[in-house]
């Protein structure tokens, strides 16, 4: 049996308004053996961590079920809309992005997939 031990995204993105206004954007998640709930209000990312979880098991396809498709053409992958320290929301392009899933299987040995 394997068990998720952590979930992390990382975005390297720039505001719409100013291409050398690069920031870092991410969540990591940290997993305990067992069941682990994820909650939160609606629109704070959690069918995005679900859908990332897909994508770094190769699993994208169950989520829009298309083969050769452009499964999750938008998760994580184009731009995103944030409220910035001004208080005001902004648009940002993504630069890079990447998922990671850390796995342990029940010898205690821990596989990373990027």
């Amino acid at each position: 049996m394997m068990n998720i031990d952590r979930l992390e995204i990382r975005i390297k993105a720039y505001r719409y308004d100013n291409s050398d206004d690069v920031k870092d954007f991410g969540r990591r998640l940290n997993f305990k053996k067992g069941l682990n709930l994820v909650v939160g209000d609606n629109t704070t990312g959690k069918t995005s961590l679900v859908k990332c979880l897909y994508y770094v098991l190769g699993m994208e396809e169950l989520i829009d079920g298309k083969t050769g498709a452009e499964s999750m053409d938008k998760s994580v992958s184009s731009k995103f809309i944030y409220k910035d320290s001004d208080g005001q929301q902004h648009e940002w392009f993504v630069v890079q992005s990447a998922v990671y899933i850390q796995l342990r299987n029940e010898e205690g040995e821990v596989l990373t997939i990027r």
